[in-house]
């Protein structure tokens, strides 16, 4: 579903750009199974202990078949995930892969040299990780950044590391900033290698960088169209505290509360149609190709791709303008948000039947404290341990058929096409496509005294 959307929103600006100038513990793992917006997989368990056993489902060669290295995944720390491979964090820095082996599913090339690892990143085909001396090691698809030997000496001193959907940014503890991947999606920084200092963090659309230096002001490169080239608005580009990325732009937050943006126009690089409401700006969101600003008064303004007949993305939100009140939170599908206010209530917008028509269950939307989503559909979670889904029925909309075993859920997870609900029990509960994790009725009963779930675009991981 991820990439069909991908490829549809890439089709369809391209189209509008082409035609309109405006658009301008110990333990082992075990597996079962069948691609953001995932939740994002990574969430550290345990450090000093790891869990004792992991549980993985979904489709097969996208990671949800872990058998071939069942008996080295004890004492996992964390899990990240490229489109279709897992990189598991073992608490003794070393590092387990499984899943499609061209995509990061195969590290055997470089085994020797994952130790002493704190941290794991992936593009869409590659893993780069962070050793404890800030070297950089990097397996996977060539082209998506698995192959790091061109800036290896650069290498050193790393702080973190940040990816694009083909390329990786390396920030050092200098402030200067190693690229390498995709060069035209942000893996040469070579252009702008000099104004590459002072830099404290890094933001990527699916094809561009932005770098927030020290002053506040921000350098860009990368896929010009799709946020590489901030030329026309640099002259705003001063006092920025954060910056938020879409499909193909970005948003700038100042610190005077004013929102900047660049890139695509059709997917939210041009906000002047409300640029006189974007004051009092707290955070901003994004879906694929639409941005949603909170405002300090609990107000929402929105912009971006808007509908193309009757496909919509989430850049219109006029109709709902008078509930959008008193919001203390936003969520982002690929074409859909939903904004949860201090009332407990949840106004939506966007593609109807990605989630953005909620009227169908608009009398039970009420008590809700988080909201999480699918590419195409919602999932709330309310005060009382229950759970309300919307949208597109097969991945995710409709949970009727486990209705009942939602119940004291404490924790909601998505991939792209289905969700999982973690109950205070510790089971777990599933719906949406069989093929993105919906089903995991072949691992039940090993699903029992979960603490924590990771997820690539199509499978889940349990962590016991």
């Amino acid at each position: 579903m991820g990439r069909a959307v991908a490829r549809l929103v890439e089709a369809s600006l391209g189209l509008c750009m082409m035609m309109l100038a405006a658009c301008g513990s110990a333990g082992t793992l075990l597996t079962q199974g069948g691609p953001p917006r995932a939740t994002p997989a990574g969430v550290p368990a345990d450090a000093s202990r790891g869990y004792r056993e992991t549980v993985t489902w979904g489709d097969p060669p996208g990671g949800g078949d872990s058998s071939a290295v069942a008996g080295q995944l004890v004492n996992i720390q964390q899990i990240h995930a490229t489109d279709v491979a897992f990189a598991a964090l073992r608490t003794d820095g070393s590092v387990v892969t499984w899943g499609e082996p061209a995509w990061g599913g195969d590290s055997s090339a470089v085994a020797s040299r994952l130790v002493g690892v704190t941290a794991i990143h992936a593009t869409r085909g590659a893993f780069a990780v962070l050793r404890e001396d800030g070297s950089v090691v990097s397996w996977g698809e060539p082209a998506y950044g698995g192959d790091s030997r061109a800036v290896a000496g650069q290498l050193v001193r790393v702080r973190e590391i940040h990816a694009a959907r083909d390329a990786f940014a390396a920030l050092r503890e200098d402030g200067t900033v190693v690229t390498w991947g995709d060069a035209d999606c942000g893996g040469d920084s070579r252009s702008v290698a000099h104004r590459l200092v002072h830099v404290k963090k890094l933001y990527a659309t699916r094809c561009a960088f932005a770098a927030l230096r020290g002053d506040g002001t921000v350098v860009t490169w990368g896929e010009a169209r799709w946020g590489g080239d901030s030329s026309a608005v640099a002259g705003q580009l001063v006092a920025v505290r954060h910056i938020q990325a879409a499909f193909f732009a970005f948003a700038a937050l100042r610190e005077d509360g004013r929102v900047v943006t660049w890139g695509a126009v059709a997917g939210g690089g041009d906000s002047a149609a409300v640029a006189d409401q974007l004051v009092g700006v707290k955070e901003i969101h994004a879906a694929d190709v639409a941005f949603a600003a909170l405002r300090e008064d609990g107000r929402v303004v929105t912009w971006g791709w808007m509908c193309w007949g009757q496909l919509c993305w989430g850049g219109d939100s006029s109709a709902v303008a008078d509930r959008l009140v008193d919001v203390t939170g936003l969520r982002a599908a690929a074409s859909a948000f939903a904004a949860l206010r201090r009332d407990g209530t949840v106004v939506t917008w966007g593609s109807a039947k990605g989630g953005g028509d909620s009227s169908g269950v608009a009398g039970r939307l009420v008590d809700v404290k988080a909201i999480h989503a699918t590419d195409v559909a919602f999932a709330a979670l309310r005060g009382d341990g229950t759970v309300v889904t919307w949208g597109a029925p097969d991945h995710g909309g409709d949970s009727r058929a486990v209705a009942r075993e939602l119940v004291a859920v404490t924790g909601l997870y998505a991939t792209t096409g289905a969700f999982a609900a973690l109950r205070a029990d510790g089971r777990v509960v599933t719906w949406g496509a069989p093929d993105y994790g919906g089903d995991s009725s072949g691992v039940a009963d090993r699903l029992v005294d979960v603490k924590t779930i990771y997820t690539a675009k199509r499978a889940f991981a349990a962590v016991r």
